[in-house]
């Protein structure tokens, strides 16, 4: 199993948007459940920490989101996985992913 890599430029606003779903394919209501993430480079620095929460009216959506800038968010790529607790205390975790991060072509204010 390969595993997923999420492409993402310097300076763009971070949403993730992910769909959670049980072993039969129905989506699991996480609105109970208490939510985290990380992006963390090779050498398990902490980049950002990310918001979490269910999506209103959308039974399984969970968004990811830094509402800070990633303008300086290291050229490379990122490691990130999603904590999730139950009210009965357990804990599972999303896969490993990878977000890739390239610096953006366009830059503001720039004319050369």
């Amino acid at each position: 199993m390969t595993t997923p890599v999420l492409p993402f430029k310097r300076g763009m606003s971070f949403l993730l948007s992910c769909a959670f779903e049980d072993s039969s394919g129905a989506a699991v209501d996480l609105s109970n459940y208490t939510l985290g993430s990380q992006l963390r480079d090779g050498l398990d620095n902490l980049v950002a920490e990310l918001d979490c929460a269910p999506v209103s009216g959308v039974m399984g959506r969970v968004n990811a989101g830094f509402a800070g800038s990633t303008s300086d968010w290291p050229v490379g790529r990122l490691f990130c996985d999603i904590r999730i607790v139950r009210q009965d205390g357990l804990i599972q975790m999303t896969r490993t992913f990878i977000v890739s991060v390239s610096e953006s072509v366009t830059r503001e204010g720039a004319s050369s």
